[in-house]
């Protein structure tokens, strides 16, 4: 028997309209989503801004300790990230599973 933990929900994220920052860091993601992704693996970012009015590959904008100032910016959409991972507030499930053979695997969610 193995026990896996998953972390199902770590990150939540709020969007503010025309509202962004300066000096922050340029990404070429093409997609709010992978904007956000590139975001969350970085652990240092706090938000993005989306810029959907610049050309694709230059509307993502990386927001952290690299940033000078934010500030009411119209046509930006700010989109901040909350983490809760860590030991009071990370959602999680703990599955139980055995293998019986290299195909089956039975598992139970505890």
């Amino acid at each position: 028997m193995v026990l896996l933990l998953l972390i199902l929900d770590c990150e939540t994220w709020t969007v503010q309209d025309d509202y962004g920052g300066f000096d922050d860091r340029s990404s070429t993601a093409t997609t709010v989503e992978d904007c956000r992704t590139e975001c969350s693996n970085n652990v240092e970012c706090t938000a993005i801004d989306w810029v959907a009015g610049l050309s694709t590959g230059s509307q993502c904008w990386l927001v952290g300790p690299w940033t000078t100032s934010s500030v009411a910016r119209t046509g930006i959409q700010r989109h901040s990230i909350t983490r809760t991972c860590n030991a009071s507030g990370c959602t999680f499930a703990v599955i139980e599973y055995s293998v019986i053979s290299p195909n089956i695997v039975v598992g139970v969610e505890r």
